[in-house]
């Protein structure tokens, strides 16, 4: 098993890391450093979920086992890579998050448009090209869920499952409202240039 430490910045006005960050983190400190010559084209039946908010920094333990060698764990990303099956769990390191850096979302959101029959969110422009695949993701879905979804509380992004690691090399994409679950829990699905990519998860803090 492989522990990497892991360096967080908190993003916008938030006082949480944001579970964006945390994947990209993720994918870019552990899963490309790990794997030599990674070809992302390998990896396959993504699922990354986040267990619980956090303002502490992480570390990430990869492993083979599909058990976590601690309890309370933040969350995990598991992935399957040239027929293996690899496991990421998250813990907090309890070193609180100082730094903080600038985001604004609305520059994604500006280059979509909402559509309240199908339940739906597509660019009609192209994004700025200086947001990650999941930034995109994340806020597109936001934006859905405070436009479509009324309920008293925060929508924030915990979970997602993928066929294959989504990147900025689309023109085009579409996220739409699957179902709800007690207003507790949602589902979208994910599509790019008209392929289905997977699903996208919410959930809803109490304020």
């Amino acid at each position: 098993m492989k522990t990497v430490t892991l360096p967080f910045r908190f993003k916008g006005p938030r006082n949480y890391i944001q579970g964006a960050d945390i994947y990209d983190i993720l994918f870019k400190k552990v899963v490309q450093q790990e794997f030599d010559d990674l070809d992302s084209n390998a990896i396959s039946h993504l699922n990354f979920s986040i267990n619980k908010m956090t303002s502490s920094q992480l570390y990430a333990c990869l492993s083979k086992d599909d058990r976590p060698s601690e309890e309370n764990s933040v969350g995990k990303l598991s992935f399957t890579y040239q027929g293996e099956r690899f496991y990421l769990f998250l813990y907090e390191t309890h070193e609180a998050v100082h730094d903080r850096y600038d985001f604004d979302e609305e520059n994604i959101i500006t280059s979509c448009a909402m559509n309240g029959d199908t339940k739906s969110i597509s660019n009609v422009i192209q994004i700025p090209p200086n947001f990650s695949a999941i930034e995109v993701l994340v806020a597109m879905n936001k934006a859905l869920h405070q436009s479509i979804v009324h309920s008293q509380g925060k929508w924030v992004f915990t979970g997602l499952q993928l066929d294959s690691p989504v990147e900025r090399n689309f023109d085009n994409i579409r996220i739409q409202l699957v179902s709800t679950l007690g207003y507790k829990l949602t589902k979208a699905s994910v599509e790019t240039d008209g392929n289905h990519r997977g699903h996208i998860y919410f959930s809803l803090l109490k304020q």
